[in-house]
């Protein structure tokens, strides 16, 4: 088997092809009884492995039952593919030892196998996949303290972005350092607040379909920390990362305790995530707790977050007010090369607005030129694709085949505005935008020429808008 995921991709499509290419009527080499007991013998002997490898070896039994299951889906496939009420099979005329078997409905055994194989193969099978929910009416945020985003950033693409908001403690940034270097794919709103190169610093990305605006006003109370004010249809969320230093100043819990106060004067709908140094586990730690309580905030995070050979603490909490309704909320588990701290999620209650406007490249293919595009494909050396593993190669063949569609075809950036009707044309808003204007002077000047030239303008934006 393949260890890259492109590469398992690739072996699935290739297999997937193969199967497409057969017809209708298939030849066995063998019997139908024979045939059904291959197939039995070879699920059956596939189960024991997996008992033995599984159950001796790991004890894992979750993984146990979903071998079992997915063999006994294996079994349900053979008998339904053999006993379908309009399938028949008689013996082929051309060779005695073999059958043929027609079949309005082509199903390849082989094909279902190995896709139970690689699946369980795979090794990150969802046993708890969580709740039900609309994941249009919901909000996911997420924590990491991730020890210096710099180095980080491909296991971020990789595992973090399905979360709506990302939120970083210990960003290690400072502000030689460009946010364009820092920037996620769907990401379209980064707040940052720097500290150093080797301590501290706070970083929350805001997906693209959300609006967002930072509360400066809030943070000067609590430097260590950092607010966004996020906008619901029916309301404004606040959110607070928070970072606590090991060693912090005396006042810290107190100014947090402010700070949340000032921000309930804004909305009783609050959401803080951090790491806040303090075990919420223990008994005798009870700062955080009371700030909690005074607040009307609960923590949702309920399992350690730092686990190390002699301690498991709890540091990285997630508390919401009462007004907030959670669906899940949990920790996930970092690779110690990343960080020695869990990350933590929530998914809330909300009903976002639609989709805020954003840029987007566009081609003129039109005003493309086919013939030096052709020409460049042509005449260039894409020896070096053979370079590296399968992902260089792929993304070195991008990169130049980019390069060189950019100089053949012309683009441009174009504004989408999701929120808008299908057929609002940018015609009918330029001609909506004068029709604006122009009612303003009438109603400023009140001079009858002036409404007059409105109305023609409003007649007009209602008439292009019932063409459409």
């Amino acid at each position: 088997m393949a260890n890259d995921i492109v590469q398992w991709r690739a072996a699935v499509g290739n297999f997937y092809n193969r199967t497409q290419g057969l017809p209708k009527t298939c030849v066995f080499q063998m019997t139908p009884t024979t045939y059904v007991v291959h197939k039995v013998k070879q699920a059956t002997q596939y189960l024991i492995n997996l008992i033995y490898s599984i159950v001796i070896k790991s004890c894992n039994i979750a993984i146990l039952i979903q071998s079992c299951i997915s063999c006994l889906i294996l079994l349900n496939i053979v008998v339904s593919y053999l006993s379908r009420s309009e399938t028949t099979m008689q013996p082929n005329a051309n060779s005695g030892s073999s059958y043929f078997y027609n079949s309005n409905i082509l199903l390849n055994i082989d094909y279902y196998l190995f896709l139970i194989k690689l699946s369980l193969l795979s090794g990150d099978i969802e046993t708890n996949p969580g709740p039900n929910r609309n994941d249009d009416s919901c909000l996911s945020i997420m924590h990491q303290n991730i020890r210096s985003i710099r180095h980080k950033l491909d296991f971020v693409k990789e595992n973090y972005m399905d979360f709506d908001i990302l939120c970083f403690t210990e960003s290690h940034l400072t502000e030689t350092i460009e946010s364009t270097t820092l920037s996620l794919e769907g990401f379209n709103t980064l707040f940052r607040k720097d500290n150093s190169a080797h301590s501290g610093g706070l970083l929350i990305y805001v997906t693209c379909s959300i609006v967002s605006i930072r509360i400066t006003d809030l943070e000067t109370i609590l430097p260590e920390s950092m607010w966004v004010k996020i906008t619901d249809k029916n309301r404004e969320i606040l959110l607070c990362n928070v970072y606590r230093q090991p060693h912090p100043v005396n006042e810290f819990w107190e100014r947090l305790n402010i700070s949340i106060e000032r921000a309930s004067e804004v909305s009783k709908h609050i959401i803080l995530v951090g790491d806040i140094n303090e075990d919420q586990l223990s008994t005798t730690s009870n700062k955080f707790k009371n700030v909690t309580m005074l607040n009307n905030m609960t923590n949702v995070i309920k399992e350690p977050t730092r686990v190390t050979e002699h301690t498991q603490t709890l540091i990285d909490p997630i508390a919401v007010t009462t007004e907030i309704s959670v669906y899940d909320s949990g920790i996930l588990k970092t690779p110690q090369h990343i960080s020695d701290h869990y990350g933590t999620y929530v998914y809330i209650s909300s009903n976002m607005p639609s989709v805020a406007p954003f840029k987007r490249k566009v081609w003129n293919y039109d005003r493309g030129d086919y013939i030096l595009l052709n020409f460049l494909i042509q005449t260039t050396d894409w020896s070096f694709i053979n370079n590296g593993n399968l992902n260089t190669a792929c993304e070195a063949f991008h990169d130049k085949l980019m390069d060189i569609v950019n100089v053949c075809i012309p683009s441009s950036l174009v504004t989408i505005r999701p929120n808008d009707k299908p057929w609002y044309n940018s015609f009918i808003r330029r001609t909506s935008r004068q029709r604006d204007r122009q009612k303003n002077i009438a109603i400023r000047t009140k001079k009858e020429n002036d409404w007059n030239v409105y109305k023609k303008l409003r007649n007009k934006v209602n008439n292009n808008e019932k063409i459409c």
